[in-house]
């Protein structure tokens, strides 16, 4: 049977392995810098005979040899196009293209060789006598109301000559991968991450393969692995892109600080231009990735973030918890002890080192994954793993379990609720285990008040169980008892603390 399962998991690794080969193998143009918010925007701009379109605070590598813009002509063929770089008032790279091109893409080269420039300021002038629309860097949809919408910026991206393959940039992209990233981190930060996954595809593996009679041991297992995938998805993700990180960090922020809960709905204050204020504002504004900013490769934008992060060090503001404010502390009660270990770190660190905090709570939930899979198939040992590593790989979970966000506990409280009700089907209900099953319903209760949809199952799932129970009556009602009381007593706390 195990020599079976050896061949299946070879074969399959094999050829995942052979196809990310042949993929990173594919010669590709290089990306060197770009400013695009999104994809492709749905916003375009006229650029009229004899005028300007710009767009500020662009990198401008020294290796970029071509700017590719998207663009659509009023009608026929394009018109010839000057390109300038400059910062402040003298140009420092000037370029031009000549017309007759026809709507899409348009590659137009830079003068070579060109000095590097952060920041720069970077504009197209139409020499032509007919124009052409040019896209726009502005989201046509925004959800969250920051500032308000313009969209006189054009997009462009910035590539290197040639195409290379993945393997041939991969030192580019570790140099970019350590920007914005925990301090300590260089480019042989992302080669660690590449064989931290590695390792833990072949632990995995590894597990498939082998039996333990110590489920205990097995168990603990499926727990690393899930929490080693969370952590390679808390490296891999940029801070602040995970659904609500922001107002999660803020609400742990303001915790850890205060040691008080923050209020919901917080009057903002009178001509506030702020979504979070303090050093979360920083970092909000400050990161590159995320909803409003600019991709940007540039270590000059990582020290002027560090040092803004460093002069507002410890400066939280109550209504940074947003929406979160409204959730049970639970969660934030836990990673506030990692923001309180980590205080003299500044914020960018401090989310890494929160993000650590809710991984752990993915190796929980793959724990008790394995030990409720156990309950239900006793007689099928392989099954157990399997259903554990499952949720260790699936993405959505990895992505969030990466990130700080306060379903990670719900998902741990769950899964052990599962487990314990699983445990009680199977062997009986005592009055221990239905003080573990009330205490995961609380626990999940003062986490996300989403607990509440689990009450009716786990309602029925108990009557069923005492009333199998019922020639022991007397031990069935004290078991359910106690889980009720443990449900009542806490939810009972949190209703007279708020």
């Amino acid at each position: 049977m195990i020599w079976r399962r050896g061949i299946a998991v070879g074969v399959a690794l094999t050829i995942v392995l052979a196809g990310a080969a042949v993929l990173l193998s594919r010669p590709a143009p290089r990306l060197v810098s770009t400013n695009a918010h999104i994809v492709v925007s749905g916003i375009a701009l006229p650029l009229d005979a004899g005028k300007d379109l710009c767009a500020n605070d662009v990198l401008v590598p020294a290796d970029a040899s071509l700017v590719r813009i998207y663009e659509a002509p009023y009608g026929g063929t394009g018109p010839p196009l000057q390109l300038s770089v400059s910062r402040g008032e003298a140009p420092l790279i000037r370029s031009e293209t000549a017309g007759g091109y026809g709507p899409g893409t348009l590659e137009l080269r830079l003068a070579q060789p060109h000095p590097r420039v952060d920041d720069a300021r970077l504009c197209l002038h139409n020499m032509g006598t007919n124009g052409v629309n040019v896209a726009a860097n502005s989201t046509p949809y925004r959800s969250v109301d920051i500032k308000p919408t313009t969209a006189d910026e054009i997009r462009v991206d910035l590539l290197r000559s040639g195409r290379r393959s993945w393997f041939a940039t991969a030192p580019a992209i570790a140099r970019r991968f350590a920007l914005f990233k925990p301090s300590f981190a260089g480019p042989w930060f992302f080669w660690v991450v590449v064989a931290a996954f590695l390792l833990v595809v072949g632990g995995a593996a590894f597990l498939l393969l082998t039996e333990s009679r110590s489920v205990a041991r097995r168990a603990v297992a499926c727990g690393a692995v899930a929490f080693t995938m969370a952590g390679v998805w808390s490296v891999v993700t940029p801070p602040l892109q995970v659904p609500d990180e922001g107002v999660h960090i803020g609400y742990t922020s303001y915790l850890a600080k205060t040691g008080s809960i923050p209020r919901p709905d917080l009057p903002e204050p009178r001509g506030a231009s702020t979504i979070y204020g303090g050093e979360l504002e920083d970092l909000w504004l400050g990161m590159p990735f995320s909803l409003e900013g600019k991709p940007s490769w540039s270590r000059h934008d990582v020290r002027v973030l560090r040092t803004k992060l460093a002069d507002d060090r410890g400066h939280v503001v109550e209504s940074g918890g947003g929406s979160a404010a409204t959730y049970p502390p639970l969660y934030y009660g836990y990673e506030a002890a990692f923001a309180r270990v980590g205080v003299r770190l500044d914020l960018l660190d401090r989310v890494y080192l929160l993000r650590l905090g809710s991984a752990l709570l993915a190796g929980v939930t793959a724990a008790f994954v394995f030990l409720f899979v156990r309950e239900v198939t006793p007689r099928t040992p392989w099954a157990w793993t399997v259903g554990a590593l499952v949720v260790a790989f699936q993405p959505l979970f990895g992505f969030i379990g990466g990130g700080v966000n306060n379903d990670n506990m719900l998902y741990a409280t769950s899964a052990g609720l599962f487990f314990a009700l699983a445990r009680c089907f199977r062997s009986g209900l005592t009055v221990r285990r239905g003080l573990v099953v009330g205490a995961a319903l609380a626990a999940g209760l003062l986490t996300k008040p989403t607990t509440f949809g689990l009450i009716p199952g786990v309602g029925v799932g108990l009557a069923l169980i005492a009333w199998r129970q019922r020639r022991t009556l007397d031990t069935a009602v004290r078991s359910l008892a106690a889980a009720v009381g443990a449900v009542v007593l806490a939810v009972g706390a949190w209703a007279v603390y708020a």
